[in-house]
């Protein structure tokens, strides 16, 4: 199975995490999502911006963030977003620091 990031023309399985999210969201109490809603808003944010994304993925995606404000809150939604966006930012630097750390210690690569 290759990545999905890998292959943006097949949408299949994004689909099917934008779908549980929002089921996951439907089904299971406020007090126990919010903890978890970073990681569930990190797919959600990435198809948004994606420029990549199918029209149906997007559109998708953005119903599910949609139903995700109605149920929990437009505050709550919004505290989870800023911290999805720091988690990425502190992935990418991450990979960042690493891929230069990697050229030092082994430039022949």
């Amino acid at each position: 199975s290759v990545e999905s990031s890998q292959d943006p023309k097949n949408s299949t399985k994004r689909i099917i995490i934008l779908k549980w999210v929002g089921a996951t969201v439907n089904s299971v109490e406020p007090a126990l999502i919010t903890p978890r809603l970073p990681v569930m808003l990190a797919p959600l944010q990435r198809e948004i911006r994606s420029s990549t994304s199918s029209e149906e993925v997007a559109s998708l995606a953005q119903e599910v963030m949609s139903f995700i404000r109605e149920k929990l809150g437009k505050e709550v939604v919004s505290v989870g977003m800023v911290a999805a966006d720091k988690a990425l930012g502190e992935k990418k630097r991450k990979r960042k620091r690493d891929a230069a750390l990697q050229a030092i210690s082994k430039p022949e690569k």
